[in-house]
């Protein structure tokens, strides 16, 4: 390992994990760092509206540039995967 990279502690959350379960997604988060949790605090951080979606499925009624974007996108063969992204509804 990068002796730079040693002691630097990360954790990635995908927004879907989070969704799917928030308690424990918060609880590890909290593990990371260094605080020591409880359904007291993990109920109080989950009821926090910040952790509904708040736009909408349509990046189109969202992205006031989306077809500046959607053109940027398309000219190049690997955005291909965003691009895709972009163009879903939900």
């Amino acid at each position: 390992m990068n002796e730079n990279l040693k002691d630097l502690r990360m954790q990635y959350v995908s927004y879907e994990e989070m969704q799917l379960n928030v308690t424990n997604t918060i609880s590890e988060l909290l593990q990371l760092f260094g605080i020591t949790s409880n359904n007291k605090i993990i109920s109080y951080i989950s009821s926090d509206s910040s952790l509904v979606k708040r736009t909408n499925e349509n990046l189109r009624n969202v992205l006031l540039n989306y077809d500046d974007i959607h053109t940027a996108l398309s000219k190049h063969k690997e955005c291909t995967c965003l691009l895709a992204q972009l163009n879903s509804t939900g």
